[in-house]
């Protein structure tokens, strides 16, 4: 038993709280079944729902659940930005650089001063016939598009943090 309730109970609050739409009649069935009247099942569900130990108990998680709600909220762009930035500052005064190197790389992520992402466009049309050559005709092609400068084409250009691709 949790918070004084008995095990129906505690089972019916947490139906109740997880269903979304707050339905005390679903979770009335979850908890004590369905072998009465809808009517029934809505009154005893209503009448579980203004019983104080379970009214306490809905009241303390729907708070605690809050409470990580708001936490989340705080953690923004700007905090992390700060805490960073006192990071950094740790590391240079305790002569950590490394600490401090890997706080500015990780605040450049933050920032979207400095992206990971790397891509590679092709265009035009793949052969697939190459798997049906052996080892010894793949290695000799190979060698052939090597020594042949035509064989592979491509136009590269390198995408800074301002040049992104649209969709």
């Amino acid at each position: 038993m949790s918070s004084g309730l008995s095990n129906r109970q505690q089972l019916f609050c947490d139906v109740y709280l997880d269903n979304g739409c707050k339905n005390a009649s679903e979770a009335y069935r979850a908890a004590y079944g369905n072998d009465k009247s809808e009517a029934n099942i809505n009154t005893m569900a209503s009448r579980l729902l203004r019983t104080v130990k379970i009214r306490e108990h809905i009241i303390k998680v729907q708070t605690k659940n809050l409470e990580k709600t708001e936490r989340k909220q705080d953690i923004s762009r700007d905090f992390l930005i700060g805490q960073y930035l006192d990071l950094v500052r740790l590391g240079k005064e305790n002569k950590q650089i490394s600490a401090a190197r890997q706080a500015l790389d990780s605040l450049a992520h933050v920032t979207g001063l400095w992206l990971d992402r790397k891509s590679i466009e092709v265009s035009g049309t793949v052969d697939h016939s190459l798997t049906a050559y052996d080892s010894h005709a793949l290695m000799e092609a190979l060698q052939q598009a090597k020594r042949d400068t035509k064989a592979i084409e491509g136009n590269f250009r390198e995408i800074s943090a301002g040049d992104q691709p649209t969709a």
